[in-house]
This record gives structure tokens, sequence and C-alpha cells, in this order.
């Protein structure tokens, strides 16, 4: 589910199939399209596919068991097994576009959870990133530097400018931005690692 949204797919599903010795290869007995909001998260969708699945498992069940349904084999070179994540997928690259880290943002929350590193006078410290969205700026910063404008906190990407709204520095409760700030004026300028 994770990959669709990080992808930027307009839609996912639910599919009930056949087991067969492979991952998910067997033949498909019946699918129902979800259609993705722009703003999906990963818990969003999962909510989505937990109201419609048992429902629809139990009509699909009903339709097999009567002989209205007929399994259907699925071409191998259609899809793709998704890799399972770790908690280094969660480390974004700051050299990639705006609107592709904030979907990694909603894709990856709760886990692996986005997250990056920015270096201190005290060291390095992890920063997870929690809620973000594109930013329209008419103007660009050095890739991955950290700042501020109006009481908002902004870092630039590959491509674009990120507003982080949302953050978690490592052994901290989870705050907004303008909170962030309050307490960490000295980061401005800072270039994540």
């Amino acid at each position: 589910m994770q990959f669709a949204i990080l992808n930027g797919d307009k839609s996912t599903g639910v599919s009930i199939m056949m087991l067969d010795s492979g991952m998910d290869t067997g033949p498909i007995i019946a699918q129902k399209i979800i259609n993705l909001a722009d703003d999906e998260t990963i818990l969003t969708l999962e909510k989505k596919i937990h109201e419609l699945a048992p429902k629809f498992l139990i009509e699909v069940l009903k339709k097999y068991e009567s002989g209205n349904l007929k399994p259907k084999t699925q071409n191998q070179s259609e899809f793709e097994v998704t890799p399972l994540l770790t908690r280094e997928d969660g480390r974004v690259d700051w050299d990639k576009s705006a609107i592709e880290i904030e979907r990694m943002v909603r894709a990856f929350l709760p886990w692996p959870t986005a997250w990056t590193i920015v270096e201190t006078k005290n060291g390095l410290i992890r920063i997870k990133i929690l809620e973000a969205k594109v930013a329209i700026l008419n103007f660009q910063k050095p890739i991955r530097t950290l700042f501020e404008q109006n009481g908002h906190l902004y870092v630039s990407t590959g491509s674009g400018i990120l507003e982080l709204i949302t953050l978690q520095p490592e052994g901290k409760s989870q705050m907004q931005a303008q909170a962030f700030l309050a307490g960490r004026q000295d980061w401005i300028g800072k270039k994540f690692v």
C-alpha cells in the first residue's frame, strides 16, 4: 500500500486470488479498485481497505461458491513484487523533488517514517518528518537548506521547496514547525545531511 502512495498512483485495490506456490501469483477471482486522494496517507488508505475488504471477500466467496466467478490467470510480466520496507527506506534523499518527498512522508507514517539528519553543535540529530507539503515559493535555496519565512519552516529539495509542518527530533515529542522554530533558530540555514 505504501508504494501506491509513494509512486503517486491514482488508484490501488483489493484482489481476491487463489493460492499457488508463488508470492501473490495465483489466479485472480475478483478485484475492487480504490481511488487514492491527492492527500492520501497510509493510515487513511488502511482505513478504506479495512472497511471494504471484509464485505468484498464475503460477496466474492458467495459468487465463487455459486459458480458465478471464474479465476483468471495473471500475466506474470505485468506485475512486480514490492520489497519489504526497512528503517533505512525512510531516510529522505533531498536530491529528489518536493513532490516525491511529500508523498514519501504520507506513505511512510507511522513506519518507517520519513527522517533526516541535521548536524548541530551537539552532534548529529535524527529528525522524523511527520507532516509536510509542497510549497509554492518564487525562489530556490541550495539543496538541503533549512530556512524560515513568515513563521513557516522550509527545506529546499532537488526540485522545489518542501514545507515542514510536523516534526519529531530524536528523543523529543512531535511538534509543529512553529514550536520547532521557537527553540532552534540556530538551525536555520543548516543543511540536512
